[in-house]
């Protein structure tokens, strides 16, 4: 399984969905942000690193603001634009995934 997340505060939202994955299952997590702290980024991996089933990645997108803005007007946030138009693009050789934004809790 993959799960995309979104944007700091992230360590509630990695930790709920850890404490809730199955360890039979491997979990490969990309952070999708635009600026979250080297030190917040450590305590994140801290937590990952204690399910051996885990895979976890940051993926800055603020190489891609200008490109979204440009291509699609500013008529949405930049946030929405990336889960409308973004994600497809990146994770096109995934065969499933699912996207969290911070406030959704994962319980099972």
């Amino acid at each position: 399984m993959h799960a995309a997340i979104t944007t700091h505060p992230i360590w509630g939202s990695v930790y709920i969905l850890l404490r809730n994955a199955n360890p039979k299952r491997l979990y490969d997590i990309l952070v999708l942000h635009r600026e979250i702290q080297a030190s917040n980024r450590v305590m994140i991996r801290q937590i990952a690193r204690r399910y051996p089933n885990v895979k976890l990645r940051f993926v800055n997108l603020n190489r891609y603001d200008e490109a979204l803005r440009s291509d699609l007007g500013s008529y949405y946030t930049i946030e929405t634009n990336y889960r409308l138009f973004l994600l497809s693009e990146l994770f096109a050789s995934y065969r499933r995934m699912i996207y969290l934004d911070t406030d959704t809790v994962v319980t099972g």
